[in-house]
């Protein structure tokens, strides 16, 4: 994205993007579930389970494990195919509530090369900046988290990728112990929101959001009819 970035890679100031298109299919897994694979969990729409989304608007419900003894977890699988060795950008945000750690993989269909562990109870948020370190791994090339009020957080990272091929998000809930297969309670779980990844840029772009099928943004174009161009001021300055 073009603009202005502080030393954190965080919006100082108007953002000018290029044209960007999110590969998931539906950026709000439980609300719109185009492309999503649900393993062991309830989309669970009690309203005292459900939360307002950082836009302040979407309301999401939560995604708890059920009480089998195995993995709870939610996919999403891309149709396009990314290309070995460029740049992938991945960006969503997530709450949880009743459990501390999150499985999160990223992969190839079949393979892995990416997989890091999500420890929400590590967590510590710089009160100055929002930056929260101790949450996520140190596998990506680089990553970003940021709180949010309400208990969300603004997760960014980047990969390299291993192949021509597509390509998975995978959120799986752990136990206390941190075992990624146990027997369920029916309480443990997580909220997401704004789920985006981009093939081709180091680093996630503002969220496009999506409902059934992939969706590229234009890039933005800037226009001031007030603004003074260097070659209008040149002008002024040879009279």
């Amino acid at each position: 994205a073009y603009g202005l970035w502080n030393e954190n890679y965080l919006p100082a100031g108007e953002m000018i993007e290029n044209t960007s298109t999110n590969r998931i299919r539906s950026h709000n897994p439980g609300l719109e579930e185009t492309g999503w694979v649900y393993s062991n969990v309830n989309v669970d729409w009690t309203p005292s389970n459900i939360e307002i989304a950082p836009d302040g608007i979407t309301k999401c419900p939560k995604i708890t494990d059920t009480t089998s003894n195995s993995r709870h977890s939610i996919a999403h699988t891309t149709t396009s195919a990314q290309t070995s060795g460029s740049w992938n950008s991945w960006s969503f945000w997530i709450k949880s509530e009743g459990t501390n750690r999150i499985h999160l993989e990223l992969g190839n269909q079949g393979s892995i090369y990416s997989a890091v562990g999500m420890t929400f109870d590590t967590a510590v948020t710089d009160p100055n900046t929002g930056i929260v370190t101790g949450l996520i791994g140190s596998t990506f090339k680089d990553s970003l988290v940021v709180e949010h009020p309400n208990g969300w957080y603004h997760v960014r990272f980047n990969t390299i990728a291993s192949s021509n091929a597509s390509t998975y998000y995978y959120f799986a809930l752990k136990d206390d112990a941190g075992a990624i297969s146990y027997t369920g309670d029916g309480s443990k779980g997580i909220w997401l929101w704004g789920v985006q990844l981009e093939f081709g840029r180091y680093w996630p772009s503002s969220l496009i959001t999506t409902t059934e099928n992939e969706i590229t943004r234009a890039s933005d174009q800037f226009d001031d009819p007030t603004a003074v161009r260097y070659e209008d001021m040149a002008r002024v300055e040879k009279r």
